[in-house]
């Protein structure tokens, strides 16, 4: 990403995982990665001098810009939602269609109006195509859930993601509960509750 003035660039890769570097010479940016790339492990961030364009587009790319052979089904909506709860698997790799799907279903429940909850099963995390980071609906989706979301329960046994919670709830204001794969109907009552 070049962080020059307001001007910024994301420069990403998405094979092995996905890595992205960052172009700035703002020490806020580097503390703010540094601190964030051990709570992401499957992200690789990078920060490079605003002069080190060359360097950063070579860690970017250094796999083709591809998405992975498909493991798991990918993003997609569970037939257990209803109008009081969005269902959503994460299982394998995250693509801008799939999530295209789910910002566009958490947009819709947000114009509705009023409080809505979230249950994400994640299976496994392959990474994601960058692209997502540039959609702008991605973006309003993440502002506006963050405004009428009231709770959240996140069913997985990837552990990378427990650190990420805390600091979720206590920036956004929604109730987030972890639950064990095994806990996934516990998880339903809970965030129906």
């Amino acid at each position: 990403m070049d962080c020059r003035g307001r001007d910024c660039r994301a420069h990403a890769r998405a094979a092995r995982g996905t890595a992205i570097a960052i172009l700035t010479d703002k020490e806020f940016i580097k503390a703010g990665v540094q601190a964030l790339n051990p709570l992401v492990p499957v992200i690789d961030m990078r920060v490079f001098g605003a002069d080190e364009e060359h360097t950063a587009r070579a860690f970017a790319s250094d796999l083709p810009l591809r998405k992975p052979a498909q493991k798991g089904k990918g993003l997609y909506i569970m037939e257990e939602s209803d109008d009081q709860v969005l269902g959503f698997v994460l299982d394998g790799y995250m693509d801008d269609d799939e999530m295209e799907v789910i910002s566009h279903e958490v947009l819709r429940r947000i114009e509705q109006g009023g409080e809505f909850r979230a249950l994400a099963r994640i299976v496994s995390f392959r990474g994601f195509d960058p692209g997502i980071l540039t959609d702008g609906s991605f973006f309003k989706m993440k502002f506006g859930a963050i405004k009428d979301m009231k709770k959240y329960a996140i069913v997985t046994d990837e552990k990378w993601l427990k650190p990420l919670l805390g600091f979720g709830s206590m920036v956004s204001g929604i109730e987030i509960k972890l639950f064990a794969l095994a806990e996934e109907q516990a998880a339903w009552a809970w965030v129906r509750s």
